[in-house]
């Protein structure tokens, strides 16, 4: 378990540096959507066809968006109510 700790919070190190040349090219469309969606609660017009120009179909594009907006909810939902992880 120790090593997926580590392999996730090295990954939100890479995805929270301003630097994403570690990942492929669609990779950081997404990682680029997932941003402004989280920061913002919106996505520029960039960003969201540079995101759509990656993924097979309009579909994709809807479970990322369905997906990040889901996992943001959750989030904020935990913080409201002051929920902390189990130990």
């Amino acid at each position: 378990m120790v090593s997926v700790i580590s392999e996730n919070q090295t990954c939100i190190t890479l995805v929270a540096a301003a630097d994403l040349s570690a990942f492929e090219p669609v990779e950081q469309r997404v990682i680029a959507l997932t941003r402004e969606l989280t920061r913002d609660a919106e996505i520029t017009e960039p960003t969201f066809s540079a995101a759509r120009q990656c993924l097979a179909d309009d579909r994709q594009l809807v479970e990322l968006v369905g997906v990040v907006a889901a996992y943001n909810m959750v989030s904020r939902l935990l913080v409201a109510f002051d929920i902390e992880p189990e130990r």
